[in-house]
């Protein structure tokens, strides 16, 4: 995609003085963000754009879908979809909030706009505790730094830059979700990660990739792997990681002796707080405060029907548009020594649902070249392992979270 000319002239006196429509792409709390420093600069913003069908004019205040968004009620401005976008306007200049810069320049180019620009550079300066925002200050500094971090990546395309990194520590789960995305619901006998395969792993895939803005451990729950603790420490020494999220369900409380390596700058805890399935979820929370470790907690919402393991039998063209609209086709994820597109492709995998596609993912162990990389994270057009899989689209309903289940469910194996 041929970048974009504003990111070259860009000034605040030619948004402030212009005549084009400006619309800041992504409702959330980049989007938020962006809008009180044109407040501030004296930029003029018409409306936000977002994917997520339910951010509406007519919308409530909180979206089923995000507690963090940008109400567009408390700035008196519409939410726009993508799609009605040419009805309101023929031309517009677009400030891009989402860390995930590249998938909506290329959603634009089809729409026809071909100013934009990244919004995440407009906040180098962002003072989070200037404005009130729906979400916790920390959150807001950590989204912030992302989109800054994501966007100057995207405008250096000779460097390897990941927006994120999931890594795949174990099988296990506390819970019993029946909508699992990750697939925990499959696993009939789910097991940790072996911890030298890991660290390897990691070692290896580090040596090659020049920045990770967030690296996410994940599950299954993480702290079901007592060797969470040598993996956060070996992520903790890699100096172009500048995030690491624990993603937990809060229902395990990490040990004592480990709080000081979890209150490292770097880390973050992301807790999904399920209700009375998380009986140690204020005891986690409580935990975080007493111990200076940073957290972020958000009520179980947003899930949708996308962890249905089916063979559709698509055609190219219908796998491409799949993926072309999927969120989730940017989650890089490291499993088993090997870097899949996203966690859904290295969990089927993993349960071995579908057969053995090699061109779907690459093997670390082979030792990839940059270009070997390159090539994979930006000139995909689909998996094979996507006829699996219904999709995972912004404009999917919500279903109810956390419904639980007795017994894995059954699924063809190929392998």
């Amino acid at each position: 995609m041929e970048q974009s000319s504003l990111a070259d002239r860009f000034d605040v006196p030619t948004l402030r003085g212009s005549e084009i429509p400006i619309v800041i792409f992504g409702a959330e709390t980049v989007g938020e963000a962006i809008y009180h420093e044109c407040m501030d600069l004296g930029i003029s913003v018409s409306c936000f754009c977002d994917n997520y069908s339910e951010f509406t004019s007519e919308a409530p205040l909180l979206s089923s879908r995000r507690t963090n968004w940008a109400s567009p009620k408390k700035f008196d401005l519409s939410v726009t979809h993508p799609d009605d976008l040419k009805a309101k306007y023929d031309d517009a200049i677009f400030l891009i909030s989402v860390c995930d810069i590249q998938d909506i320049v290329a959603q634009l180019d089809r729409l026809g706009y071909k100013n934009w620009y990244p919004g995440g550079l407009l906040l180098k300066s962002f003072d989070a505790n200037r404005h009130e925002f729906s979400a916790p200050v920390e959150f807001v500094e950590y989204a912030v730094d992302a989109a800054i971090t994501c966007h100057e990546g995207y405008l250096n395309p000779e460097k390897i830059y990941l927006r994120s990194l999931d890594i795949i520590i174990t099988e296990k789960c506390s819970l019993k979700c029946a909508d699992c995305s990750n697939l925990a619901q499959y696993f009939v006998n789910p097991r940790d990660d072996d911890l030298d395969e890991l660290i390897d792993s990691i070692h290896t895939f580090f040596q090659t990739i020049d920045e990770v803005n967030e690296v996410r451990v994940i599950g299954g729950e993480p702290f079901m792997n007592k060797n969470i603790y040598p993996v956060l420490g070996k992520l903790t020494e890699i100096d172009h990681i500048s995030k690491i999220l624990v993603f937990t369900n809060g229902t395990i409380l990490p040990r004592k002796e480990h709080l000081r390596l979890l209150a490292q700058d770097k880390i973050m805890m992301i807790i999904t707080d399920y209700d009375e399935l998380a009986k140690n979820h204020s005891a986690l929370v409580d935990l975080c405060d007493e111990n200076n470790i940073a957290y972020y907690s958000e009520v179980a919402n947003g899930w949708t029907d996308c962890a249905t393991v089916r063979k559709h039998n698509r055609t190219v063209a219908e796998q491409e548009s799949v993926f072309n609209r999927c969120c989730a086709k940017n989650l890089i994820t490291l499993s088993k020594g090997k870097i899949y597109r996203c966690p859904f492709a290295a969990n089927i995998d993993r349960l071995g649902a579908s057969p053995d596609y090699e061109e779907d993912y690459i093997n670390i162990n082979n030792k990839p070249t940059k270009l070997d990389y390159k090539k994979y994270f930006r000139e995909k057009s689909f998996l094979e392992v996507c006829d699996f899989c219904n999709g995972r689209f912004l404009s999917d309903p919500v279903i109810e979270p956390a419904i639980q289940l007795k017994s894995p469910i059954p699924y063809k194996r190929y392998r």
